[in-house]
C-alpha cells in the first residue's frame, strides 16, 4: 500500500528556505545558514511528515498572496489521493496578484513593495489606495468562500483538510464563516490565531532567525526551534481530530 502524503500550501511561513545561494540575491537565510556553519534545518511540513510517517509536497511560496495559494491548490488537487491531508496556510488579506508585462507572468504584490521601487506595475500611490481598500474586514469574505470550495471538495474526495492563517485581520469576529471554522486549526481556547502560539509554545521564546541567533540575523521567519514547535502543536492538534491520526 503506497504512503499517504502531506501536501502543505502558504506563504512564507511554509515555504522552504528561498532564496538561498542566488549569486545575485543575498537573503537573510543565506546569513542564517552561515551561522548554523553551513547548513538549514527542516521546515515545519518536512519535520510534521516525519512524525506522521507520510511522504510530503511543500506547496508553499515566499510571498505569495491568497490567490496565488488558492491557485496553486488548483494546480495540484488533481494529484491527491484518498487518504491524504491537506494543510493550509493563508497568508495577509492585503497581498493581491497583477499581471507584470515586462516578464510575462502574474505578480504577487506586497506591502513592502511600496517605497522600494519592488514593482514598475503600480505607483505608490495607487499601491497605497490598493492596500487601503483591501484593509476592509470584508474582504475576508473572498477568502472564505474559497475555504468552503475546498472544503467541499476535499470532503468528496476522501481527502482530509485543515486550514490556519497567519493574518490577525482574518480573524474579525463579524466576519467569520461559522459553517467552515471547524476545518480551521487553533489555539486550545478556541482562536484561530494560532501562528504565533504555535510557533512560541515549546520553542522557549527562540522561534525565529532573530531570536534564535540573539540578533545576528534579524528576520522573524522561523528558525529550527520555531519550525520543530509548529510541527508538534499541528501534530498535537490533529491527534484532536476524528480520524486523522
Amino acid at each position: 500500500m503506497s504512503r499517504k502524503t502531506l501536501w502543505t500550501f502558504g506563504c512564507s511561513f511554509t515555504a522552504e528556505y528561498h532564496p538561498v545561494g542566488h549569486p545575485e540575491q543575498r537573503s537573510k537565510y543565506d546569513d542564517y545558514q552561515d551561522w548554523r556553519g553551513g547548513n538549514l534545518p527542516k521546515v515545519w511540513p518536512t519535520v510534521l511528515s516525519e512524525m506522521m510517517d507520510y511522504d510530503v509536497k511543500n506547496c508553499g511560496e515566499g510571498g505569495a498572496a491568497n490567490q496565488t495559494i488558492f491557485w496553486k491548490f488548483i494546480d495540484e488537487h488533481k494529484n491527491f489521493r484518498k487518504g491524504d491531508l491537506v494543510i493550509i496556510g493563508w497568508t495577509s488579506l492585503l497581498r493581491f496578484v497583477a499581471y507584470n508585462e515586462m516578464d510575462n507572468h502574474m505578480n504577487n504584490i506586497l506591502p513592502s513593495f511600496i517605497n522600494t521601487k519592488g514593482t514598475h506595475i503600480f505607483s505608490d500611490q495607487a499601491l497605497i489606495e490598493v492596500f487601503n481598500n483591501r484593509s476592509y474586514p470584508a474582504w475576508n469574505g473572498e477568502l472564505w468562500k474559497w475555504v468552503s470550495l475546498i472544503n467541499t471538495f476535499c470532503d468528496l474526495s476522501g481527502v482530509k483538510i485543515l486550514h490556519w492563517n497567519s493574518d490577525g485581520a482574518f480573524f474579525h469576529k463579524d466576519y467569520i464563516d461559522k459553517d467552515q471554522v471547524d476545518a480551521f486549526i487553533k489555539t486550545p481556547d478556541g482562536s484561530l490565531d494560532v501562528f504565533e502560539f504555535s510557533r512560541r509554545l515549546y520553542s522557549d521564546g527562540k522561534h525565529t532567525m532573530e531570536f534564535e541567533t540573539d540578533g545576528v540575523v534579524m528576520d522573524l521567519h522561523s528558525g529550527e526551534l520555531g519550525h520543530l514547535s509548529q510541527a508538534r502543536y499541528f501534530y498535537e492538534f490533529l491527534k484532536t481530530k476524528d480520524g486523522f491520526i
